[in-house]
């Protein structure tokens, strides 16, 4: 299950894709009425005994094995209709088989006129075979009926906690992409987020809280609107980030650790400012071919102490991308065994920057990273991808930000 947005227009229309799981949801069982699958039944067993009849008489002559075939379509009315539906085709075969199919291969076994014993015999052995087979079948078909229903819940908290639109940002190109763990039944920790603060300012968070499940999901969302409210506040990320985790230690939250990275971008100026709890330093991958990887000092969320995050801030120019990243994504292993790391991930970027737009380039990266992991992923993958296509208005020369030592520069060649 691959999720991927790109920036839209704000609009709280819902998409055909809620409309469809919500309908999904409350479908009900059977689209008609009550007696319909009973009839589809019935209808069934009559077309499989008219069949049988015919080609009995005229090709087998009188010794078609007729309980196996309707020992077929008690498990077809099973799996398709239900339990209810298989016991009457189960109760009309038991009665009526003999009688419209004769089965005299017994006759080989128990000579030519079997006793009232071995018909009897006969018959129990067949009901309890049909009862043995709809239970088989009913099981499955509830199994897969909670598989699906669980796919279901998985899907809405995903869409919980990450968001379904970005908002539009003049002079900015913005797409994510998720991809949760080989087991789809689980929901990740891994979260990214967009969105206005205020005075013209925009967030931009990605994070990674430990474990799954739903606890993960509802702790994650937790994370992700406190983030949302902290900054709405007017205060810089370092001091989020410090509330965040004091809010954490002492309303005890439902989950051991977790990492986030958190921006602040005046997308007029084009600044900034950062602050990282432990996360993955995001790459700034610059129009010239210069690559960064941004981070700041500051340990992960809920380790049971206070702690003070540094807090930096980087001018993005025109053809500037910004990755933001789980470590999903480095620490991603082929299927040999090895590892991706960021200097593989610093290589994709490169070929993906390429591309017109960020959906583009963030598909381009994401298929490159797919075809190393193969069907080897064992942790969720986060990604956000950051352009800036132009001055968001014409704004006049850019001030050139003095980045601190924390700040590593790397040639891209």
């Amino acid at each position: 299950m691959f999720r991927k947005h790109s920036k839209r227009s704000n609009d709280d229309t819902p998409s055909d894709e809620n409309i469809g799981i919500e309908s999904a949801v409350n479908a009900p069982r059977f689209a008609g009425a009550w007696w319909l699958p009973y009839m589809r039944s019935a209808t069934l067993f009559a077309g499989a005994s008219a069949v049988m009849y015919a080609a009995d008489l005229k090709l087998v002559r009188y010794g078609f094995p007729w309980a196996l075939v309707y020992l077929l379509a008690v498990a077809v009315v099973a799996n398709f209709w239900g339990a209810r539906p298989a016991l009457l085709v189960l109760a009309l075969s038991a009665i009526f088989g003999d009688l419209i199919v004769p089965d005299l291969h017994i006759s080989y076994f128990y000579g030519l006129d079997p006793s009232w014993r071995v018909r009897a015999m006969r018959t129990l052995l067949f009901v309890a075979c049909g009862l043995a087979l709809i239970w088989v079948t009913e099981r499955a078909r509830n199994l897969k009926e909670r598989s699906e229903q669980r796919r279901r819940v998985v899907e809405a908290l995903q869409r919980m906690i990450l968001p379904e639109h970005f908002e539009t940002m003049p002079g900015y190109d913005l797409s994510g992409f998720y991809m949760p763990a080989h087991k789809e039944d689980e929901v990740g920790g891994d979260f990214y987020d967009f969105f206005p603060i205020g005075n013209g300012t925009y967030g931009l968070m990605i994070g990674d809280v430990m474990g799954k499940g739903k606890e993960a999901a509802a702790s994650t969302a937790l994370l992700r609107y406190s983030v949302r409210a902290f900054t709405s506040l007017g205060i810089g990320p370092a001091a989020a980030l410090k509330r965040l985790n004091s809010m954490i230690e002492n309303q005890h939250f439902p989950f051991d650790t977790a990492t986030i990275f958190l921006g602040i971008l005046d997308p007029v100026a084009g600044e900034l400012r950062f602050s990282s709890a432990g996360h993955e330093p995001p790459m700034l991958y610059r129009a010239q071919g210069i690559g960064m990887s941004l981070s700041t000092s500051g340990m992960m969320l809920g380790v049971g102490i206070e702690c003070e995050y540094d807090e930096d801030m980087v001018v993005l120019h025109p053809g500037d991308h910004l990755l933001l990243m789980t470590d999903g994504a480095t620490e991603a292993r082929s299927e040999q065994g090895q590892f991706l790391t960021c200097d593989g991930v610093w290589e994709m970027l490169k070929n993906a920057v390429r591309e017109d737009s960020t959906e583009s380039a963030l598909s381009r990266l994401t298929s490159d990273l797919v075809s190393y992991i193969g069907h080897s992923n064992r942790d969720d993958i986060a990604l956000l991808l950051l352009r800036r296509t132009s001055h968001s208005i014409d704004a006049g020369i850019y001030g050139t930000a003095e980045l601190t030592d924390s700040i590593r520069h790397a040639k891209i060649g």
